[in-house]
């Protein structure tokens, strides 16, 4: 890991070592290689003893035990010169205080969280989620628990919207053969299957109407019926 120390006017970008136990060396990063290297925002997060972390990218403990991203550690506490000690209640580790991709495990992103389950599941997607949103991310999330499933958002219409599209992607044959993936497809012949159905039951509701309107009507007064 490194970190920009100076950007000429120019655009030369400078980055320095992110180990604080080196001394920093810096290095110009090659700008015609900008795709292999990826951007973060250096944020601090508090956590104590007790705090269950998660790990979000693959990497190394101090002593180069495998760390793999989705891990998830309760914090166990903090050596003298601030590092991780946790634990998974078998494996204990200490991870960098500067190892920079982790964060607090209270919750899982839809993706990470396939396969397991809870007993109770508290979903949060807001408008912000955009194109993130499909039927199978939320099927994936609302599957997760075992009892109760609460969703909270700040645009249901938008959520409701949102999980009606579908994630599958189109080959390059379906694509050639008219822009329509097997989803749709099936969808598409679904509708066109019950299509004859749906019409003879309203063909079956109005011929009940025009039968209910032939009908002559009956008052019932104080000498018998009248028609």
């Amino acid at each position: 890991k490194y970190k920009v120390s100076n950007i000429s006017d120019k655009g030369d970008i400078q980055i320095s070592s992110f180990n604080s136990k080196e001394e920093p060396k810096k290095f110009d990063l090659p700008k015609d290689k900008l795709d292999r290297f990826s951007v973060y925002e250096q944020q601090q997060i508090s956590m104590a003893k007790g705090d269950i972390i998660r790990i979000n990218q693959n990497g190394f403990t101090q002593k180069k035990e495998r760390l793999n991203n989705g891990n998830l550690f309760t914090v166990k506490g903090f050596d003298k010169e601030g590092n991780i000690k946790a634990t998974t209640g078998k494996r204990d580790i200490t991870i960098d205080k500067n190892y920079g991709n982790l964060n607090l495990g209270f919750y899982n992103t839809s993706q990470s969280s396939q396969g397991k389950t809870s007993n109770k599941v508290i979903i949060l997607q807001s408008s912000m989620s955009g194109r993130a949103a499909n039927k199978q991310q939320f099927y994936v999330s609302a599957s997760r628990g075992k009892f109760p499933v609460s969703i909270h958002t700040d645009d249901k219409e938008l959520l409701l919207n949102s999980v009606k599209r579908s994630s599958d992607r189109m080959t390059a044959t379906e694509i050639a053969k008219g822009g329509k993936s097997k989803q749709q497809v099936k969808e598409n012949k679904t509708k066109k299957s019950i299509q004859p159905e749906m019409e003879r039951l309203k063909k079956i509701q109005r011929l009940n109407k025009m039968k209910i309107n032939k009908q002559k009507k009956v008052n019932y007064g104080k000498s018998g019926p009248t028609k």
